[in-house]
């Protein structure tokens, strides 16, 4: 399974929408296998720094989150996730 955190550079900020993250002009999302499988976001230094991917919606229902200290971290649990 591989697993990548793609980076692209935003259109535009959002400064209000989410301010327990680090909003540096770029959006970030996972794929695995080459699919999209949800987002990644970076929590502030005073919300705990951490890195949290939000999986995708599936039939109207929340995905799952998962938490990481790293990205590196955080894509080995997301192929955890994927391969069980």
């Amino acid at each position: 399974m591989t697993v990548k955190i793609v980076k692209v550079r935003s259109l535009t900020t959002l400064p209000c929408a989410y301010s327990s993250t680090v909003d540096d002009g770029y959006f970030r999302y996972a794929t695995a296998d080459g699919k999209r499988v949800g987002d990644v976001v970076k929590f502030k230094p005073d919300w705990g720094g951490d890195y949290v991917f939000e999986e995708e919606w599936h039939d109207g229902k929340r995905g799952v989150q998962i938490k990481a200290r790293t990205l590196a971290d955080l894509k080995r649990k997301i192929a955890d996730h994927y391969q069980n």
